[in-house]
């Protein structure tokens, strides 16, 4: 259930003379307490603002010192997969041209094969 609106004051621009005793009418007020009070907050929030700070610059040195060191392990490791397609391409072509050879030579021995049958069986058609 909601509160109902407080009624409508009219502002007060000059203090009645009949609330004069709560004025404050000494003189200067005197501050010092207050001053004192507010620099230790002040020091206070100014010692967290600087702890803050010094974590904030440590974790910053970290991350930096961290990504540093990702950075150089990815380097190494691109030069080391660069290093080893090279060697992928050259085994690969070593490969081809291994199959290759074998492929012929394995038309030299057909051959060969054929002309020892036909020699075998016909000594006149090896002459």
């Amino acid at each position: 259930m909601p509160t109902p609106p407080l009624p409508k004051v009219e502002v007060v621009k000059r203090v009645p003379v009949e609330a004069g005793k709560l004025k404050c009418s000494k003189g200067p007020p005197d501050c010092g307490l207050l001053n004192d009070k507010m620099s230790l907050m002040w020091g206070k929030y100014k010692d967290l603002v600087d702890e803050l700070q010094q974590t904030m610059d440590k974790n910053d040195f970290e991350f930096k010192e961290f990504s540093d060191n990702l950075n150089e392990q990815l380097e190494v490791l691109r030069n080391a997969k660069a290093r080893y397609i090279t060697e992928l391409n050259e085994a690969t072509a070593n490969m081809n041209s291994a199959q290759e050879e074998m492929s012929e030579k394995e038309q030299q021995r057909i051959e060969l094969d054929h002309k020892f049958q036909v020699c075998s069986t016909d000594s006149l058609a090896c002459t």
